[in-house]
């Protein structure tokens, strides 16, 4: 059986002499060939993660500013149902038709529910780790004490979405990879309180980041339990972490992180009494 190209040739010739699109050549190699730059807008690529024989992939998409915004405003909508029905209360049907989207259009874009609420929430959590990583200017225990200010106030911003995340997160803190990143962020301030030589020869970074991580879900989950107010999410974070590295602490950070939990203390024990 001929092959279809062996066919075409028989029937045009001038099949195999048509002008061929060849891409230009790397610009060190031929330098009178130019390079073009691709624009801003065709720089701006979804990038969307898929499961392939086990394996994550990362697939390049090219989008239209109509397609960015479109996905913009699913993710957008797919955040204001979580933080009203919770993360199980949500369904793809009531998503469809608040973002103004077919329902089969959902999953051929994201292919399940759990990975689209996955990237709503990656895509505000990654807003929020640029933001802290942008504006975080302090060090040592102060820069501690700031990143947990900022965390607090990002999640004041949207609380309902935040203590419908939280049970999520209390049963597995990997995921949506917030616990990840704010490892990160923690460890970095550790390290350099360490670097600062206001650490105890014997204390172990990783150890106090488990302490601190510890202290700060817990608090979490009173304050998305109503057990803390709103006003002092900030306050209780603050405290839990300076009391759990507390010990640990010499020189200036041990002054800083006493004065601290003497004045934050007594502003929870009125809260709780009243």
């Amino acid at each position: 059986m001929k092959s279809s190209l062996y066919c075409r040739a028989r029937k045009s010739p001038a099949f195999f002499f048509r002008p061929l699109n060849i891409p230009a050549r790397d610009s060190r190699l031929d330098l009178d060939v130019p390079v073009r730059h691709p624009s801003a807008t065709e720089r701006n690529r979804d990038i969307f993660s898929a499961r392939e024989q086990g394996k994550e992939t990362v697939i390049l998409k090219r989008l239209t500013e109509r397609q960015l915004r479109r996905r913009s405003n699913i993710l957008s909508v797919a955040r204001q149902l979580i933080a009203e029905k919770g993360y199980a209360g949500v369904t793809m049907r009531e998503l469809a038709e608040k973002s103004g989207v077919a329902y089969k259009s959902l999953y051929d874009l994201y292919g399940s529910k759990d990975n689209l609420l996955g990237k709503a929430i990656e895509e505000r959590l990654r807003l929020v780790f640029e933001s802290i990583d942008r504006v975080v200017t302090s060090t040592g225990f102060e820069r501690l004490m700031e990143i947990i200010e900022r965390t607090s106030a990002y999640t004041l911003e949207i609380p309902n979405l935040a203590r419908a995340l939280e049970p999520i997160l209390a049963g597995d803190p990997a995921k949506f990879s917030i616990g990840e990143n704010m490892q990160k962020f923690h460890r970095e301030a550790l390290m350099e309180i360490k670097r600062q030589g206001d650490l105890i020869d014997s204390a172990n970074v990783d150890y106090l980041l488990h302490d601190v991580m510890l202290a700060s879900g817990a608090v979490r989950l009173y304050w998305a339990n109503d057990v803390i107010a709103d006003e002092d999410l900030a306050k209780a974070q603050k405290y839990s972490a300076a009391k759990a590295i507390f010990p640990f602490l010499t020189g200036a950070s041990r002054d800083r992180a006493h004065r601290l939990i003497q004045e934050i203390h007594p502003q929870l024990a009125r809260r709780r009494k009243n």
